[in-house]
C-alpha cells in the first residue's frame, strides 16, 4: 500500500494432461485403402496441433490428422499429437487387412468340339486401381489375361485364376470345364431281304 504494508496470496495453475482419440480401428481388404478417423483432442487453445504418424508406411501423409492407409498387412499405428507449447499425447489405431477372395464362377460342361465362355471371374476387391487376371493352363482359352476367357477343349481341363490388384495382393480359385463325349446316333439297324 502507499503507506508500506503488504500482502502475498497465491494462485495454482493446474495444467491437465492432453487427451487425444484417434478413432476406431479400421477393417480393409487387401488391395484397398482406408480412411483414418480424424483424430479429436482436449486441446483448447490457439495454436495449431502438429500430427506425427508411426510407422509411416502404407499412409498417404503422415502428418495430417486424418490420413488414408493402403497396407497389404495388419499394420498398428500410433499418432503423436504436439501443441505449440511442446505438450505431446499419443494414442493408436490397428488397421486390418482381410484377404482377398477370389470366386472363379461354375464348373462348365461342353460336348467336345464346342465352346463354354467362363463365368466373370468375381472378388471382394475395394479399391480403385485394375486388377490383373492369369489363367492357368493356357491352352484352349481365348485370352489368359481377362475375368472370363471362352474355352474351347477336347477333354476335361482344370483352370486356375490368379488374382492380383495394383500393389501386389493375390488369391486364386479354379474352374473345371468338363467335357461330354462326342455323340452320333447313325439310326437303328435295318434289316433287308437278300
Amino acid at each position: 500500500s502507499p503507506n508500506s504494508c503488504s500482502a502475498m496470496d497465491s494462485v495454482l495453475v493446474m495444467v491437465n494432461p492432453m487427451l487425444i482419440e484417434a478413432g476406431t480401428d479400421k477393417n480393409l481388404t487387401c488391395g484397398g485403402s482406408v480412411q483414418l478417423d480424424s483424430v479429436i483432442s482436449t486441446y483448447s487453445g490457439t495454436g495449431s496441433l502438429s500430427y506425427s504418424w508411426n510407422p509411416s508406411v502404407g499412409l498417404d501423409n503422415d502428418t495430417i490428422a486424418r490420413p488414408k492407409a493402403t497396407i497389404t498387412q495388419t499394420k498398428k499405428y500410433y499418432v503423436t499429437v504436439t501443441t505449440p507449447n511442446g505438450c505431446t499425447a499419443i494414442d493408436s489405431v490397428t488397421v486390418n487387412v482381410d484377404p482377398l477372395k477370389v470366386e472363379a464362377g461354375n464348373d462348365k460342361t461342353i460336348v467336345c468340339g464346342s465352346s463354354a465362355q467362363l463365368d466373370n471371374t468375381t472378388t471382394n476387391y475395394t479399391g480403385t486401381g485394375s486388377l490383373i487376371y492369369s489363367w492357368s493352363p493356357t491352352g484352349g482359352l481365348s485370352a489368359a489375361n481377362i475375368s472370363n476367357p471362352v474355352a474351347t477343349v477336347k477333354e476335361s481341363t482344370m483352370y486356375y485364376v490368379t488374382v492380383t490388384t495394383p500393389n501386389g495382393c493375390q488369391s486364386f480359385d479354379s474352374v473345371k470345364v468338363i467335357v461330354d463325349p462326342f455323340k452320333i446316333n447313325a439310326g437303328g439297324d435295318k434289316i433287308v431281304s437278300c
